[in-house]
């Protein structure tokens, strides 16, 4: 990492270029500038502000905690190329290029470029500076990664859910409960986020709150217009949820495989396939999910949310490239035998194997693909009940949705994904709720004999 702090016009300019951040409109003398929470808003200030301005001391503490977890990051990266074989500028060189390492150093700046850090302390407009604190701790959250905590602090979470009251809702809204609204429902008259007192006024004089709106430029949801009136399937797979939008999600005939991935409750596959002279990525499912996980993408995208776009196949070939059927067959066993007690998953229930002139191929019965795209990364998750979300109106219209078609696999911060999406003028930030496939039951995925 560089060893000295470049000051200038250079950080503003990137951060013009490498971040899309609207500025909030003039509010209303009852609107707040900002959406966020009490609590998230006072953790920005203690984080990267004092008396109300960038404090250059906080900023550098925040850094220097971020290069030692880059650093460590890089060292296992680098640790893993040379064990298998290559030499100390290649590691450095490959181990450089992964993606978390890369998006510490958007944030934190390198020798040759600066960072969002540096743009903060060059930000001279208020608001400007608090979105990309914000932003700038939500990439954060995103590079770390969760443990499984202690089954004792566990259970106390899993009793609470068991409560019916945990998982109701008010039928109204009371004038009294104005604080716990949202925190970001746009003010439809002056611009800006209306403070709990005028939302309490508007309660009052009969006003539906339903009605407000989150900010346009949100990164969870973008407004779908009248939806009666759109088609499903040409929304999902033509148009494209807000983050693919413009981007070609297509899929192939037919993909090579380049390894299993042993995740979850059984192995997917991760294909690829030249897609317009490019090398695109998908990712085959097999066995349970496979119907519901298309659906629930269509309906997110629909309701004009983010989400994965995944197509079901039936017969789909999957050359196996370099991996040989016997290599293939041993994945797939290794994962049940040593990870899971799955044991009656057997490969030939999903797939037939065959082999020709031009090498071996399978053929999947029946799975789902999921299509990406390289102009979009996925940094890593975000949470549900931090960093504010939990009071932004999108996000509790997304545990909305969840609960109507029967997730029962939400965590935290497990099946979210924080999402960057590069472009020419600049990278936009996109939130996401991905692997919907266990809905449509009440227990079980898929089990619509059961489903309310």
């Amino acid at each position: 990492m560089r060893s000295r702090r470049r000051t200038g016009g250079g950080a503003a300019l990137l951060f013009a270029v490498s971040l899309v951040l609207t500025a909030a409109p003039g509010p209303s003398s009852a609107a707040r500038p900002l959406p966020f929470s009490p609590s998230f808003e006072a953790r920005v200030e203690e984080t990267f502000f004092e008396d109300r301005r960038v404090s250059p001391e906080r900023v550098e503490r925040y850094r220097a905690g971020l290069i030692q977890r880059r650093e460590q990051v890089f060292a296992v990266f680098r640790a893993d190329q040379r064990a298998r074989g290559r030499g100390k500028k290649a590691s450095r060189r490959r181990a450089a290029r992964r993606k978390v390492v890369r998006m510490y150093d958007l944030v934190i700046g390198t020798e040759d470029s600066t960072g969002w850090l540096d743009a903060l302390l060059e930000e001279p407009d208020p608001v400007r500076s608090r979105r990309l604190a914000a932003r700038i701790l939500e990439v954060d959250y995103a590079l770390l990664t969760e443990g499984l905590p202690p089954f004792s602090k566990q259970l106390p979470e899993h009793l609470t859910a068991l409560s019916l009251a945990y998982w109701s809702l008010d039928g109204s809204t009371r004038a009294r409960k104005a604080d716990r609204e949202a925190s970001n429902l746009v003010d439809p008259d002056g611009g800006g986020f209306l403070e709990p007192a005028e939302i309490r006024r508007i309660v009052e004089q009969g006003g539906d709150l339903s009605r407000l709106d989150p900010p346009a430029d949100s990164t969870f949801w973008r407004d779908p217009g009248v939806v009666a009136s759109r088609p499903v399937a040409s929304t999902y797979y033509e148009e494209g949820p807000p983050v693919y939008r413009g981007l070609d999600m297509s899929f192939p005939e037919e993909v090579v495989l380049k390894r299993v991935r042993k995740t979850q409750t059984k192995p997917k596959f991760e294909v690829e396939m030249e897609v317009g002279g490019v090398e695109r990525r998908y990712k085959l499912k097999v066995g349970a999910e496979i119907n519901s996980e298309p659906v629930t993408g269509a309906l997110l995208t629909l309701l004009g949310f983010n989400a994965d776009v995944v197509k079901h196949v039936k017969d789909y070939r999957i050359d196996l490239g370099d991996l040989s059927e016997e290599e293939i067959r041993r994945e797939w066993r290794s994962y049940f035998e040593f990870k899971r007690l799955h044991l009656a998953y057997s490969f030939d229930d999903y797939f037939d194997v065959h082999h020709d002139e031009s090498g071996s191929y399978m053929i999947a019965k029946e799975g789902s693909l999921t299509s990406y795209n390289p102009a979009v990364t996925r940094v890593g998750p975000w949470p549900w009940g931090a960093l504010g979300n939990e009071s932004l109106r999108e996000v509790r219209g997304l545990s909305v949705f969840n609960l109507w078609v029967g997730n029962s696999d939400v965590k935290e911060a497990e099946n979210n994904k924080l999402l960057m999406r590069h472009g020419a003028d600049g990278d936009e930030l996109h939130h996401m709720v991905h692997d919907l496939g266990h809905s449509f039951g009440r227990v079980f995925g898929e089990q619509l004999q059961t489903f309310p």
